[in-house]
């Protein structure tokens, strides 16, 4: 096996030392807030080892390593103005998305994004796009609200996210006895 050190690897390098750096770093802390930076930083650093060894033993030809720079091919017979288009479509997706986190808050924006992502702009049906709406709003208030409990942030008009909130924390006051 020959070392080959190439652009690639010094970039691995790079990524695994700021996770390191996370890692310790978060070490400090109390347990609840180190648990977001090391469920990030522990099993990308394992990912970055497993790279840099690829990095750096992998047997490439001169070919390879240039097919390797561009994950996908560019589509020259795409007209400017279609792929300008489609930029906008997607940039207003995405600014449309903090603009109504912005206004009502985390915990039913991102739920209605995928809502009217999935069926305006993916083109599902009304059954599939409901049935990840309500799986995504069942996640997030499980993962974040019931297990890690993250504060949400208000958004502008905060009643809905509010009232949510409020129904989750008396549903789970009513199972835990006092």
């Amino acid at each position: 096996m020959k070392l080959k050190a190439n652009p690639g690897a010094l970039f691995t390098v790079f990524i695994l030392i700021l996770m390191v750096g996370l890692v310790m770093t978060a070490k400090q802390w109390q347990f609840q807030a180190r648990l977001f930076p090391w469920s990030i930083g522990i099993p990308t650093m394992l990912l970055c080892f497993l790279q840099l060894g690829l990095d750096l033993f992998r047997n490439r030809n001169e070919d390879e390593d240039l097919a390797g720079v561009m994950d996908l091919p560019v589509d020259r017979s795409v007209p400017v103005r279609v792929v300008i288009q489609r930029a906008v479509n997607i940039f207003s997706w995405i600014f449309g998305l903090y603009a109504c986190i912005w206004i009502i808050g985390f915990i039913l924006s991102v739920p209605l994004f995928l809502l009217l992502y999935l069926r305006l702009q993916a083109g599902e049906s009304w059954k599939v796009a409901v049935t990840y709406m309500v799986v995504m709003m069942v996640f997030m208030v499980g993962v974040f609200e019931m297990v890690l409990h993250i504060p949400w942030p208000p958004g502008l008009i905060d009643a809905p996210q509010a009232l949510i909130l409020g129904l989750v924390e008396r549903y789970l006051s009513s199972m835990v006895p006092i």
